[in-house]
């Protein structure tokens, strides 16, 4: 497996929020569906249909991918970017984002509701959730970086600017 490009990145050694936002959001996702499989479980442990098992296989599975998308989100770098753009494209751009982050709340909260429940009624429909779950996946891995990066402007007030890529790249 290759190294990804790091022509304009560096190691940063100051901590930043954004950059373990994949990591919270995975280790999130993780967890509802650890809980899934312990309500399949505790499931399967009453009834023992196929059904049963087929739902704590797939939640195991899940949580098994869950680990390893946690272990593969741990940055290693941090790339530098250019400068902001106008005003204009901020404004509307924070907009967005903030629409954006409505819906991935939304939508995470009934995917957790709706996968908790058909855990606990032991029905096929666990399987059928794993597309929406990917989905709930991504919609919190944006969600937890745009609210890192918010965070890190914020702490980012008041102190000097790094420089861009561009000017990194010159300097090399």
């Amino acid at each position: 497996m290759s190294s990804p490009d790091t022509t304009h990145c560096q190691r940063s050694s100051g901590f930043s929020i954004s950059r373990y936002s994949g990591v919270t959001a995975a280790a999130l996702w993780t967890l509802t569906w650890v809980v899934a499989a312990y309500f399949a479980g505790e499931r399967l442990l009453s009834s023992r249909g196929a059904v049963d098992i087929l739902n704590v296989f797939v939640a195991l599975a899940c949580v098994a991918f869950g680990c390893w998308a946690i272990a593969r989100s741990v940055p290693n770098h941090v790339c530098l970017l250019s400068g902001p753009g106008p005003w204009s494209n901020r404004v509307g751009g924070w907009f967005a984002v903030i629409v954006w982050c409505i819906v991935a709340t939304l939508w995470n909260t009934s995917m957790v509701g709706s996968l908790v429940r058909a855990a606990i009624s032991g029905h096929f429909t666990l399987v059928v959730m794993i597309p929406f779950s990917l989905i709930g996946l991504f919609l919190l891995i944006t969600l937890f970086t745009c609210a890192g990066v918010a965070i890190d402007s914020l702490l980012q007030i008041g102190r000097p600017p790094q420089p861009t890529a561009a000017e990194v790249s010159r300097q090399a």
